[in-house]
Parts: structure tokens; sequence; C-alpha cells
């Protein structure tokens, strides 16, 4: 069943993208899961104690050179509607092939640096804490003069956090500028990957304890899923460290200097989680082998007893099956306890073979 609907998903995922084929570069067209929920838009203007929140229709309303001395974070919750986010193209004046990154799910994290603003996409990793599946969405950042605007791929809120901290004036960032709100949108993500790392680097010290105290085949396909969340991890973080680079390497007057070293800390977190992620995969193929060497021993067990079984009955066989030859003359037939003999030298033969064993130490 599962196999069945990966397939299905796949097929889904390349008729999405022969629809680009032939198409002129920037042209939008939306890369990702299916999705029918209403796109939802926030602009947020605070700075020192000065603080609005407006739910927006369309980007008609939204002016971000009106008051330029606040900072304006326009968050958007849904990026499938293509006419949505060229408008949002429109009013900011971006490049085309900036929203063709924007709504390309599958497109690797990434830096740009252009003469109006700064771009970057990223993923979001989520756990599902039912069956500990990885979820991967994309969250794209600009930053330009005194605004931010952010357009996440799912609809739920990954930055309700920092919202709740503008909403009630707490911390730096109601009094800091764009900048800093940019850094801590993306510190956040980040500090995730660490959560996801921990708890999926004890579900593999779980799976080592059972592997040790009895390996069985289930513990296969445990393994295999594991090392399948750790590519997927490992696929969305490492670029992001290239990405983070670019911007501590940026020369623009987006991100002051006092704000760049808190990039500087986001890179060595993010070194970090590649570290973990490196020492969670080298794990995961330790224990594949030490499943495999498990079964191997179990095996191993189990053709020990049978040969010692065998190595009971090979001689005992071969003393049936002298007397059970039809031959005429035959002196031990004659015998009145000959057949109470047989029995004894049978049983004699097995506990011979059974006390040799032991000494052996094979039982």
């Amino acid at each position: 069943m599962n196999t069945s609907t990966n397939r299905y998903k796949m097929q889904k995922q390349n008729a999405i993208y022969t629809d680009k084929i032939g198409l002129p570069p920037g042209a939008l067209v939306y890369i990702g899961k299916n999705r029918t929920e209403k796109v939802t838009i926030s602009q947020f203007e605070f700075l020192k104690g000065v603080y609005n929140e407006t739910e927006l229709d369309d980007f008609s309303t939204c002016n971000t050179k009106k008051k330029s001395s606040l900072v304006s974070w326009i968050d958007v919750n849904g990026i499938h509607d293509v006419t949505l986010i060229e408008a949002v193209g429109n009013q900011f004046n971006l490049d085309t092939m900036v929203l063709e990154d924007v709504v390309n799910t599958n497109h690797r994290p990434k830096a740009e640096e252009h003469e109006d603003y700064l771009f970057i996409t990223l993923k979001t990793l989520k756990l599902i804490e039912s069956d500990k599946d990885v979820v991967i969405d994309q969250v794209s950042l600009l930053i330009g003069q005194h605004w931010l605007l952010t357009l996440q791929e799912e609809g739920a809120d990954t930055f309700g956090t920092i919202k709740e901290r503008i909403r009630s004036a707490q911390g730096h960032i109601p009094q800091r500028k764009a900048d800093y709100l940019f850094y801590r949108l993306i510190d956040i993500i980040v500090d995730n990957y660490f959560i996801l790392t921990d708890v999926l680097g004890v579900a593999i010290e779980e799976l080592e304890d059972k592997i040790i105290a009895a390996p069985d085949e289930n513990m296969h396909d445990e393994i295999y899923q594991l090392r399948k969340k750790i590519a997927l991890i490992k696929k969305a973080v490492v670029p992001l460290r290239d990405a983070i680079s670019t911007i501590i390497k940026s020369d623009n007057n987006y991100i002051s200097e006092s704000t760049k070293k808190y990039f500087t800390d986001v890179y060595e977190h993010l070194v970090h989680v590649i570290e973990d992620i490196t020492t969670l995969h080298e794990t995961l193929n330790d224990l594949l082998n030490m499943y495999m060497s498990g079964l191997s021993n179990k095996m191993n067990e189990v053709m020990k007893v049978l040969t010692i079984f065998a190595a009971i009955f090979i001689p005992l066989t071969f003393i049936a099956g002298v007397y059970g030859m039809n031959f005429k003359y035959m002196p031990e037939l004659a015998q009145r306890h000959g057949y109470f003999v047989v029995w004894g030298v049978m049983i004699g033969v097995a506990a011979a073979l059974l006390l040799y064993f032991r000494r052996e130490k094979w039982l």
C-alpha cells in the first residue's frame, strides 16, 4: 500500500514538472503538495512601543513605504496561489526568478543578494508524534529597507511564538529593526532542527537496545525508515549552511554588522546539526551491521542445534537401518533379548554423543 501511494505521489509530482517544460525562465508554476486551503496574509507594523496588526485580503492595501520608520512584516501562509504570488512580486518589485524559487517547494535552500532586497529559502522540519514521521515545508524570506516578507508553504503558523512576542512587546524584537526579526525567524527554524535530531537520536538508541536484546525481521524496516528520515533532514540542512554563509558575507544596508554576528551563531548551530546528522547516519550504518550480525548469529545458533540433532540421529539411523534389512540369516534376529539390546545400544550412543557435545560446550 505504501509503495503504491509513493508511486502515485511521484507520478503526480512528475506531472507537475512536465507543466514547466518549454516555459520561459521565471514562469510561475506551483510545484508541491496539493493544497486547497485559503491563503492568509498578515501584516505587522511595529517599533519601540508602536504596534499594528492587520489581516489583508490582497496586496492592494499593502504599502510598505507609507510608514518607513516602522518595521513592516508581511507574512503569507500558503504559496499555492500563483496569482497571489505574482501580486507579491509586483508589490515588492521582485525578480521573477525569485518568485519561481518561492513556488517550487522542492528547491534546495539557498540565499541570493539583489539590488533592493536579500532573499533566502529554507526548510522547516516538523515531527509528527503519532508515527514519528518528518514533515518538510518550505519558507522563503525576503528583507528590504524597513520591510520583511515571509512566504510559508503550509497554512500552519511556524512563527507563532515570534508573533506573540511582538504583540506583547516582550524581548528585543519589538525594539529592533527588520534585520533582527529576519535573524530570529531563521534562528527559530534552525533551533527546531536540534529538537528533531534529539528525538531521532533517542529513537536510534532505543532501537539499538532492541537489536542487542533480540533482533527480529521487523527491525530492518525500522532502520530503513530512520535512514530515510536522516537523508531528508540532511538534504534540507546541509545546503542551508552555504546560504547562511552568503548572508554573512553579503554587503548591503539591510543587515547591520551588529546583526551579522548573530548569523555567525546560526552558522555554528548548523555545523553542529550537520555533525549530529552525520553521527546519526554512521550510527544507523553500525546498527545495520549489528542487526545483520545478530541475525547471522541467530541463524548459526539454529544451525548448530539442527547439526547436533543430526549428529545424534545419524548413528541411530544407521543402526535402525541395519536391523531393518529383511535378510533371512541375521545372527542377532534369533536373540531373545536382541530388540532390547539394540535399544540399549542406541540410547547409549545418543547419551555418549550428548555428553561429548556438552563437554565441548556445544550445548
